[in-house]
């Protein structure tokens, strides 16, 4: 594990010299904190080299929460790819007909969704009471009552329980213009995980942390209500990693990371199927 961040450095750089342009690289793992670190020690090995790589942010990247959608056409440029605005408008508006149940007006649009969100803007210095506005006033027009939609309302509470901790633990800034550097669109070197890849193709996918334990979770090795589907679920998310690469695929079960018991973690044991798989 050691090396893994000079050998991923000398697989991109291999790359770039070689034409392909930044955007066209992603490198990928099963869970955000896998990447986090990576993608310091990749800065610091490539200063020349653009990364569109995660941030420790006050709020958590999470896109199939309603309430991070929120934040996210909040704090992102207005006037800005106004098609985008538009889609995460509409995808806030799925998420919460269709995960939580909830009946929204069919006369309800994405524009109707954008205006009540940009009015929010700059109504304080500090970003996360300009949050808390927007997405009660998005709630108004929606016409939801948190009193009578309890699922959502522990989405809520949760969601800010994780800002506050996070703001803590990491000590971050909450004032809007600091929040929103963390959500303008980045350029470079795609950095994501399995999940956050579905659906985007690249020339070169690079994956780290293919071990038992990370993929798959830890949850469908230990819960026998789980370990049916374990085999199900590794091979799908295998299916989405290597269906990602265009041309050029790499491959990464490193060495290194230890269980609480000190155990080493081990090599997902459905790599050897990918063979058959593309």
């Amino acid at each position: 594990m050691q090396d893994l961040a000079s050998e991923i450095a000398k697989i991109i750089k291999s790359k770039l010299e070689k034409g392909t342009s930044a955007e066209e690289i992603c490198v990928v793992a099963p869970q955000w904190y896998l990447l986090f670190n990576l993608s310091r020690k990749l800065r610091l090995l490539l200063p020349d080299v653009s990364f569109n790589a995660p941030d420790i942010s006050p709020i958590k990247y999470d896109p199939m929460n309603p309430l991070y959608l929120i934040a996210r056409l909040l704090f992102m440029p207005a006037g800005k790819n106004v098609s985008l605005r538009k889609r995460i408008a509409n995808h806030l508006i799925s998420i919460i007909r269709d995960d939580f149940r909830i009946n929204v007006l069919d006369n309800i649009q994405s524009y109707d969704v954008l205006k009540v969100i940009n009015s929010c803007r700059y109504l304080n210095a500090d970003g996360i009471i300009c949050l808390k506005g927007a997405i009660d006033k998005v709630f108004e027009l929606l016409k939801i009552s948190l009193n009578q939609e309890t699922s959502l309302l522990e989405s809520k509470t949760s969601f800010f329980d994780r800002i506050s901790s996070r703001v803590k633990n990491y000590n971050l800034s909450t004032d809007y213009e600091s929040i929103s550097k963390y959500f303008v669109e980045k350029n470079g070197v795609v950095i994501s995980t399995i999940h956050g890849v579905k659906g985007e193709e690249y020339n070169t996918i690079i994956a780290t942390g293919l071990l038992n334990g990370y993929l798959p979770h830890w949850d469908y090795i230990f819960d026998k209500t789980k370990k049916s589907y374990r085999k199900l679920e590794t091979c799908k998310l295998l299916y989405v990693l290597c269906s990602r690469a265009k041309k050029n695929l790499y491959l990464f079960s490193e060495c290194g990371h230890r269980t609480k018991g000190g155990k080493d973690y081990s090599a997902t044991d459905e790599l050897l199927l990918i063979k058959d798989m593309v």
